[in-house]
Parts: C-alpha cells; structure tokens; sequence
C-alpha cells in the first residue's frame, strides 16, 4: 500500500534541517529522517505534533526532554544536537545512527553467547551510568531502545521518558514497557535509579536465553508475574551459562528495589568482575566464538534480503531513526507489528496512579490510546495528553472501578474507559455519539420546552446529589490509612473493609517482621485514599531461607565474601590450634547445606596452625641421647659450638634453646650446647725466674699469681718454689702461688 504524502517531507526547517522521509509516528510526534544541511550530515527529526505545538504545557515537556536528553555525553548515549520551534514546528535533532536494534538482533539471531551478550550490557550500562550519574532515570529500556551500528558502536536511546531522580514519586502516568516493568511501577510506587536496573535484569536474561522471562495472555498477567514471581535463572533456561550469571540476574531483579543495585556504575562493576573470572568455554559455552559484530553482520544480511525497493527506506535505517526518535512513536513500516516479540510500543501505567482512575480497561475509541498486538494478544498503550498528565480525573458516579483488586483477572475487554474530560457526559454514548442528542430538543413549543427544562432539573439535581454521595459518602470518599504494620493479614484487610476500602495484597520476604503479618501500606499510615482505590499491603513471608556454602579451608576474607554472596554475614571468630594451615576455616556453626534465614551470622574457628609441643628436658645427657629424645618430639637438632663446662662433663649436653620445659611449634629447631669439660691448663715453669717474669709467664697462661717472700723478704729477687707445679693441669683463671727470696 503506496505511503501517504506527508507535508513536512521537503521542508527546511531554520533554513538548516531538511525533512527527507517519514519514519515514525506516535501520539505527541513524528520522527523524520532528516539532513543537517550546515554539516552536510543525517540526522533523526523528531517534530511535535501541530495540535500539540499549540500547548505551552506540551512544548515546555518537548523542551524539557531535549534538555535532559542533551546533558548526556556519553559515547554509548544517543546524542541530541539541537532543539527549535520553526513557526508552528517545534522540533529536536537527534544522532542518526544507522544499524539495527538489539530487538532486530535477538529476533533474528536468538540467544547470545555470554560473550556478546556482556559486550551489550557493558555498554548498555556505561550510558545508563552516565544517566544515572546527572540523576536521571531512562524507564524505558528494552532491546528496541539499544542500537547497534555496522562498526559495532552500542548506544542507549530514547531518553524521552526519562525524569529526575527526585520526581519519581511526582506522577502516575506513562512508565515503560511490561515486558521489563518492575514491581514498584506495577503497584504504583514510582521510579529511581533501581528501576532501570530491574530492566537491565531482564534484558540480561533475555540476551542469554533468547526469551523475555515473563509471558501471558494479558499485559495484566505478565505485570502480575513481576510482582509475584521471581525472575528464573538464565542456567534453567541454558544450563551450560556460569551461575554467576544467575546471581547477576537475581540480583538485578530483587522485588525490592533496596535489594538490588542502586546504580548502574554498582551493576556494571559486578559484570566486569565476573567477565574477569570466566573462562573461554564459559565466555562461548564451549562452541567456537561469536562476536556481537558477527551477530550484527548475520542481522543485516538477513533484513537486506526483506529490503523493499530503491525508493523506500531498509529496516536498518528505520530502526536507527525511530529509535533515536521517541517513545510514543510507531514504524510506518508494518513489518515491526508482525513479530511476536516486538513490544516497542507496549507501555504499562501501575495499577495505583496518581490519577485516580484504572489503567488496565480498554480505552474508549475517540481517547488516545494505541493499541499494539504483542503475540497477537491486544495490549494497551495509555499516552495521556501533556496537558491532563498531573490533573486529578475522577470516575463518573455511575461507573464501577474497572479493575477489581481483589482478583487477578484481566479485566473485560469490553468494559469503558475513562473518557477525556472535555467529552465526559452522564449517558453510556462515547465517541460522536456522546455529542449528539437522541432526540431533537429544537421543535417549537413552550409544553415542550418546559419539559425539556424540568428534564434538564432532574438530571442536574440528580447527577449532583449523586456526586455528593460519591465524595462524601460514597466510593469516592477519601479514608485516612490506618497504621497497619506489623498486624496479622486478616486484621489489616479487616481494618480496611470497615474503612469502607479494599486491600491489594502482595508478599515479599523480611527478616523483622514476622510470616503473615505487614510489612508496608501503600499509601502509608496517616496518607489519605479514596476508597475505591484501595490500599497495598506487602505481607511477610518471613525471612528467605539461604542454604549454607561450605566455609571449610577458606581464608576469612573469602569465607566472609562467599556469606555475603549467599546473603548470609559472618558471625564470631575464633581461632584454635589444628593440623591446618594457620587461618583457614576448619569448623562452621552450621551445617554445610542447612536452610537458615537470609541475613543470619555464620560463626567459624580459624586454624592457628599445629599446637606447640614442650621441649623435653635434655639437660646432662649425652649429645646420642639428647638428640634422639628431642626428634621423637618432633624437632630438629641443630649442635652448637661445643663449651667448656665445670658442672658437665666432656661430651653431655650443657644446655638446650629452647630451654626443656618450654612450649614452641612442632617441627621447629632446637639446638643444643654440648660440654667440652673443664677448661684446664698445664702449669708452666716459673722456678729460678725474677718475680716479675714468673707473674708474667703465668698470666700469659691464664693464670692469676699469688706471692709469698721469704722470712727476711726479697733479697736475690728468685722463684723457689711454685703451687701447682710445673707441668701439673691445673683451671684456666685459677691461682699459682710462687715463692721469691
């Protein structure tokens, strides 16, 4: 079917941007591939709609989307070059690259080899740390968001749903897609930072198995398994992956977002750190290697032998444009609507919005609402005007809710949606219907008109006293919470219902509140609610229970890493003597494999090495003996210099170090002093010399003298007499006496 003319194709927009062919068309803009006639290069255009250029509200969010958008300068970021308003045109430039999306490359190509698929998320989460480090949140990612260009580079798209961190709480409309929602979107608490890192789980997941984890008839059904369910293991799925790649996930797609990481630097930190410790086979579970530019290269073979003609555009380029473009934008082309996995366009509100109206009931046919087919299952886009985005639109009196929270159901397909304020009428007519009378009210005639006139009273006074009830007394009522944490289930939803409301129940572990009892309200204790919204309440199922890894001969720095990665923490530690190397764990306090409650301490006993044994006493004995006591024990002998000794005769042990009696490591060395005996010396000769030769003689020999003169003193100056005698042995330092005359 030939593409209708759109106006704008040829137009110049600020004598700069040339419109050269529509790509894409959403609800609040069309996105154009386009020439940069100043730079002579491509460029997406995405130009606001003419209706909605009219709305300074409208305009200022357009703005604000490429000011946002323009504060991120990351290499794996979508760059947005300019923004104007050209007359009635208001419009942004955009990178162009050309490519194919990731949504392109799983379709075609299936699951990746983990090598590919961390090239993808190392650069996914590079731009998206770069957004979270401005304090933005991106709330849309998905594979149609992340392009791929033929030289390889990846970049993060579509920032237009992207908002302060700070204003994640400010509104209750458009989110993202349901395939990567996380919990907190579905039950209405808003985004952050961990909302994106929800998704990245899910896109990790499906780049390593081929498949998104959640699948169901409805959106509801598949909004629903991300509150209730735990996202599987990738290893389930491929059981070759590493299970580290199963933590990654499961920690990625914590319910809570206090569990996961709280930004994409910390996500992509724990990636590259595992891409450090994996193997080859485990890089390509054991097949030959395949690159993401190999898988990029098969992508555009395959979508270049579907190309259409000359004249039109291929898929690469479409994909590159429309990407770069919005996220309420459609393909022209109708080949993206025909894949089963395609959900580009598929957006999600929370079942609890701000709004104060249900987001799960068809819309009604003139509301701006898209309906794209997702499996061939119709699914629901809410796209709310920019001007009625934070206005507080209330049911009509005499309409039921249409989402029952107390069941699990999707909701009829046929029940009505909220209608747009501007046409909101009492009757059950929507459409052009609504605006024209059943009947003709302009006949001439004053019974007639009078008539018509009470009619008009009645309706009045009864649409006004019914909308009294509604707000004053009725579903419309605003209750204030009651402090509901800690109470069991039934008394909680049991306070409620005499409030006059219901409970939406959800359950999620806790390792302080007690199984079956509250944990959280949403609204909280003291906030106000109208009724027929009912309150959230997260129910404990009690602390999760961890199975516990084996400690033993583990350091404690690696046993208290492999606790925390079990989200266990590592109690006290002690330490006792043990044939294992000092500080290795040789005893847990619990059982290897025991269930125990997520959080719970494990206490070890570190090795201090062997116990030290007592030197045996070897004091006396003979060198034979000594040695053969001191090597049953466990030592090694090592004989020191030989000493002479008063008290030990030649050739026994004088004394031992370590000293017996002393406790020191087995296997250590001792060594012993063995005795040479006494130190004696022979007496040298000193009869017939001088005194002073005499005393110098025996000195030199180690000797001290003693002099005894003789009874008329010293008269020839002549040794007569020695004690001991020449030749005689007598201690080294013990004392010769001479006698002079």
């Amino acid at each position: 079917m030939p593409e209708r003319r759109d106006a704008l194709v040829g137009e110049v927009l600020d004598d700069r941007y040339r419109i050269e062919r529509r790509v894409a068309r959403g609800g609040m803009s069309t996105v154009y591939l386009g020439t940069d006639l100043k730079l002579r290069r491509q460029v997406a255009l995405k130009v606001l709609h003419p209706h909605l250029a009219d709305s300074e509200q409208a305009v200022e969010r357009f703005e604000a989307e490429a000011i946002a958008a323009a504060r991120l300068t990351d290499p794996n970021v979508v760059n947005v070059y300019d923004q104007g308003v050209d007359g009635s045109e208001a419009y942004l430039v955009m990178e162009y690259v050309p490519g194919v999306t990731l949504r392109d490359v799983i379709k075609t190509q299936g699951a990746m080899t983990p090598r590919a698929a961390l090239e993808v998320m190392d650069a996914v989460l590079a731009g998206l740390t770069a957004a979270h480090t401005a304090h933005m949140v991106h709330r849309d990612i998905k594979p149609e968001n992340v392009l791929i260009s033929a030289d390889g580079r990846i970049k993060l798209a579509d920032f237009g749903l992207s908002r302060a961190a700070s204003e994640h709480t400010a509104t209750g409309g458009l989110v993202g897609t349901v395939a990567y929602v996380s919990p907190e979107l579905v039950t209405g608490r808003g985004a952050d930072e961990r909302t994106d890192i929800y998704a990245c789980g899910i896109l990790l997941y499906e780049l390593l198995t081929g498949r998104q984890p959640y699948t169901g008839e409805t959106t509801w059904d598949v909004a629903m398994r991300h509150v209730n369910e735990t996202v599987p293991a990738p290893s389930d799925a491929v059981p070759e992956l590493s299970e580290d790649f199963d933590h990654l996930v499961a920690w990625a797609t914590e319910h809570q977002p206090d569990d996961r990481p709280a930004h994409a630097g910390d996500f992509l930190r724990e990636l590259r750190r595992i891409e450090d410790h994996l193997s080859e086979d485990e890089f390509d579970l054991g097949d030959e290697p395949v690159t993401l530019h190999e898988l990029v290269v098969a992508t555009q073979n395959l979508l270049a032998r579907t190309q259409p003609a000359d004249d039109e555009p291929s898929p690469a380029e479409d994909a590159a444009a429309a990407s770069a473009g919005a996220q309420d934008a459609e393909p022209e082309s109708e080949a993206a609507s025909d894949d089963i996995d395609n959900d580009a366009a598929t957006t999600f509100v929370p079942m609890v919005s701000n709004v104060g109206t249900s987001v799960f009931s068809p819309p009604p046919p003139d509301s701006d609402t898209s309906l794209v087919p997702e499996g061939g299952i119709p699914q629901h886009e809410l796209r709310l005007p920019a001007d009625t985005q934070s206005q507080d639109i209330e049911p009509p009196a005499d309409s039921s809710p249409a989402y029952d929270a107390g069941h699990t159901a999707a909701p009829s397909q046929h029940s009505g949606g909220a209608a747009p304020a501007s046409d909101a009428v009492a009757g059950p007519r929507t459409g052009r219907a609504a605006r024209k009378p059943s009947e003709s009210v302009s006949k001439p005639g004053t019974k007639r008109k009078a008539w018509f006139i009470a009619l008009i009273v009645f309706i009045v006074t009864l649409l006004g006293g019914t909308g009294a009830w509604w707000f004053g007394a009725g579903p419309g009522a605003e209750i204030v919470v009651p402090e509901l944490k800690n109470q069991t289930e039934s008394s909680a939803i049991s306070q409620l219902e005499e409030a006059g409301t219901h409970a939406n129940t959800s359950e999620d572990y806790s390792t302080t509140v007690e199984k079956g009892k509250v944990i959280s309200s949403d609204p909280k204790a003291g906030d106000t609610v109208r009724r027929y919204q009912g309150v959230n309440l997260v129910i404990s199922r009690g602390p999760r229970m961890i199975s516990v890894p084996n400690l033993n001969g583990l350091d404690r720095d690696a046993a208290e890493t492999q606790l925390k990665k079990a989200k266990l923490k590592l109690g006290d530690v002690s330490e006792r003597h043990d044939e294992a190397k000092a500080g290795l764990v040789i005893e847990q306090s619990e059982q290897i494999g025991a269930q125990i409650a997520e959080g719970s301490a494990v206490d070890v006993v570190l090795s201090s090495g062997p116990a030290p044994v007592e030197v045996p006493q070897v004091r006396g004995r003979s060198v034979s003996d000594a040695k053969d006591l001191l090597k049953a024990a466990g030592f090694t002998v090592v004989e020191a210099e030989p000493e002479f000794s008063d008290t030990y005769r030649e050739g026994n042990v004088i004394r031992s170090s370590p000293e017996g009696g002393e406790e020191v490591k087995r296997g250590s060395e001792i060594e012993i002093i063995v005795s040479k005996g006494p130190d004696v010396v022979e007496v040298p000769n000193v009869k017939f010399k001088s005194r002073d030769e005499a005393t110098r003689i025996l000195e030199e020999a180690g000797f001290k003298v003693a002099v005894e003169e003789g009874s008329f003193g010293t008269v020839i100056d002549s040794v007569v007499k020695q004690d001991p005698g020449a030749g005689q042995m007598a201690k080294r330092g013990s004392t010769i006496t001479i006698g002079v005359v």
